[in-house]
């Protein structure tokens, strides 16, 4: 499998702008989500904060890989 220099720039760019707009997005999301919160008990709040770490997790993941993937194809692409 050859990867082209230009696509590797380009996912690293893609990358970039994927945790950017993840801060972003999370910057907006997080505070409704925490002003939702209605625990009562410990452990609805720490189930709850489970909840919040683990959507932080899949929107990073999710957020920096279809960044990256689009990066890498435009980068090949009008790169050469």
């Amino acid at each position: 499998m050859n990867l082209s220099l230009w696509g590797q720039i380009g996912a690293l760019v893609g990358a970039a702008i994927g945790y950017a707009n993840y801060a972003f997005i999370l910057s907006i999301i997080e505070p409704r989500l925490r002003a939702l919160d209605q625990s009562q008990t410990t452990e609805e709040r720490s189930d709850f904060e489970r909840k919040i770490v683990l959507l932080r997790r899949i929107m990073l993941v999710i957020e920096v890989a279809v960044f990256a993937g689009v990066g890498y194809f435009l980068g090949s692409t009008f790169g050469g």
